[in-house]
């Protein structure tokens, strides 16, 4: 890649970037040759924006950039020699080649620039790379096809003014004999590019005025691929039975390219950062800096500064410290997840996200504008200072409440699966039975143990809705009664006699998906007061539950020396609505300060 030596000067202030002139070639065989040259970003000549898949490791070869011989990607290359011109200039922005990618100082400034570079484009240019013409052309054949037909349908739609509904194309039938097996995978072929799961094409394509996609020779207006794979994936997830056509479709993956064409796109920096954590990055930083022009809250841009001298842990780490420092409060840690066998790590805060994992479990609490608990009460951090809220550690104020003296098993996607073996027990009636058998909470009444014992295990929520809202008793109920109905039904299944378990009721569906979805990953515990919740996987007896000021959830900590390590939310039913923070007020409690590394 280029070094200083082939640029004239430094790009470090103002609105100044460069731009890449390809000379024209009538021999695709010849190699490329470019000149780059600054420009002030708002007086500059009509330029396309280019957006690919660098890659990592790949291989190189020679290009003449500025008068030198220097070695790009093959992808860069082949992109460049496809944009080419026979007989005139074309003038493109690249990345790899307008930036500086030896110059990190260069790149801190340039990065934020991004979104105005390809938002002022005259049009963004996808290149997805080399194909074979025959799938290249029945993709853009399919493509075609399948966006005249959504658009025929949105037109009607809107001349019949027919109620939206959030409907798209759930209704939508395209005859199954129009998609030929060869159809099927050149679709197949399309949507499986890399491009496709890149971060950095995400601002790339959202921010686009206008968007063509060259894929091998031909050329495909974006809004049709859009179109294309929003039918897709509305065809093979929207409800009603599934038919041999989307069971084919259901193979080609359309979720991300959907994803992309969502006019909602934007949000605050956490609703951003979970929204794509799926999407890939060869740099870990370029997880949340690639992000960061379609964060709509500016002092959350202004605040998390790119500077690409920062390790990636001190990135990930001020993901953490701005949310604190702009809100004093705790959200993020939401987000935090650690392996079973964690036990800390010498340059990663226990308390930053890792946002290059895709998320394997459940954040509970947010948004925290519909959460129906707050832990701390309306206390918000105290202390935001670097001493207190810094990349070292974190300070934070809060509220003991006890020590783990027993765990049970990780609940995974195997074992909450529904018993298939005679024998087997699902985790959910083996906590159950341990449970009654430690005699918890002797003087309470075996129904009320359950009714605690449901609210732990969906963290009192179904299908994103509270069950414990005060005016509606009967929902309550029949929230209550539908958990032992599941209860009963789990325990069927794993009798001998699954055929006695009949069918769940669509309440206790309901609840049987949102448990899972919040079980996974997690495991159940025993405090020495005898009280249990549900905490992370990588809890075990020795951590401590706190409430800390500022976070809506308790959480679990690790006592390490005089410091802890943070492990991640828990459900504690007893204490998700202030409890401990009002006895401190009334001097039962006393606050602790609780420094996490």
């Amino acid at each position: 890649m280029a070094g200083l030596t082939v640029y004239n000067q430094r790009i470090l202030s103002g609105r100044k970037f460069r731009l890449l002139l390809i000379s024209p070639a009538c021999d695709p065989h010849q190699q490329v040759e470019c000149h780059c040259f600054p420009f002030d970003l708002d007086s500059a000549p009509a330029y396309e924006a280019l957006s690919y898949v660098w890659g990592k490791n790949s291989a190189e070869t020679a290009i003449n950039f500025n008068g030198s011989k220097i070695t790009v990607g093959i992808a860069l290359a082949d992109a460049l020699s496809r944009l080419r011109h026979p007989s005139s200039t074309r003038i493109i922005w690249a990345d790899a080649l307008c930036i500086n990618q030896k110059d990190a100082e260069e790149k801190s400034h340039q990065v934020p620039m991004m979104g105005s570079i390809y938002s002022m484009a005259r049009r963004v240019v996808v290149w997805l790379g080399r194909q074979d013409t025959f799938f290249s052309m029945t993709a853009k054949i399919m493509v075609h096809f399948i966006g005249t037909a959504c658009r025929q349908y949105d037109y009607t739609r809107s001349q019949l003014q027919l109620p939206d509904n959030d409907e798209r194309y759930e209704s939508l039938e395209i005859p199954a004999e129009e998609f030929t097996p060869e159809g099927l995978q050149s679709l197949k072929h399309l949507f499986g590019r890399r491009w496709f799961r890149r971060i950095w094409c995400v601002q790339e394509i959202c921010l686009a005025r206008e968007a063509i996609v060259l894929y091998g020779d031909v050329e495909i207006p974006w809004e049709a691929v859009g179109l294309t794979a929003s039918w897709i994936f509305d065809r093979t997830t929207g409800p009603g039975e599934k038919d041999a056509l989307s069971s084919s479709l259901n193979k080609i993956l359309s979720a991300n390219a959907d994803l992309l064409c969502d006019e909602d796109i934007k949000g605050s920096l956490l609703e951003v950062l979970q929204f794509f954590r799926e999407f890939k990055a060869t740099d870990p930083r370029d997880r949340v800096y690639g992000l960061l022009n379609l964060v709509t809250e500016k002092r959350e841009i202004e605040a998390l500064k790119v500077d690409y001298n920062k390790t990636r842990a001190q990135v990930y780490a001020d993901t953490t410290l701005v949310i604190i420092r702009l809100y004093s409060r705790l959200t993020t840690l939401a987000w935090v997840f650690h392996t079973e066998d964690y036990d800390g790590e010498d340059e990663m805060r226990s308390w930053a996200p890792i946002w290059d994992d895709a998320n394997p479990t459940a954040v509970l609490g947010y948004p925290e504008r519909a959460c129906p608990w707050s832990s701390c009460g309306s206390q918000l951090i105290k202390g935001l200072d670097e001493s207190y809220v810094g990349y070292e550690q974190l300070r934070l104020l809060g509220v003991f409440y006890d020590t783990v003296i027993q765990v049970h098993d990780t609940m995974d996607s195997y074992n909450l699966e529904d018993p298939l073996t005679p024998g087997e027990q699902h985790p959910f009636v083996t906590t159950v039975r341990s449970f009654a058998e430690i005699d918890i909470y002797p003087d309470v009444n075996g129904q009320e143990h359950l009714r605690k014992l449901a609210r732990t295990l969906t963290a009192a929520e179904v299908e994103s809705t509270p069950v414990m809202h005060p005016s509606d008793t009967k929902a309550q109920e029949d929230f209550y009664n539908s958990f032992l109905d599941l209860l009963e039904w789990l325990t069927h299944l794993s009798s001998g006699h699954p055929e006695d378990a009949g069918t769940l009721d669509p309440t206790a569906s309901e609840i049987r998906a949102s448990a899972y979805y919040t079980c996974k990953l997690r495991r159940m515990f025993v405090m020495k007061n005898k009280s249990y919740g549900l905490g992370p996987q990588c809890m075990r007896a020795g951590d401590i539950v706190v409430v800390l000021y500022g976070g809506n959830t308790p959480y679990v900590l690790r006592p390490i020396g005089d410091k802890y390590l943070f492990l991640g939310q828990a459900y504690v039913d007893e204490i998700m609505h202030g409890q401990l923070v009002q006895e401190v007020s009334a001097g039962t409690r006393a606050e602790e300060e609780f420094c996490i590394r």
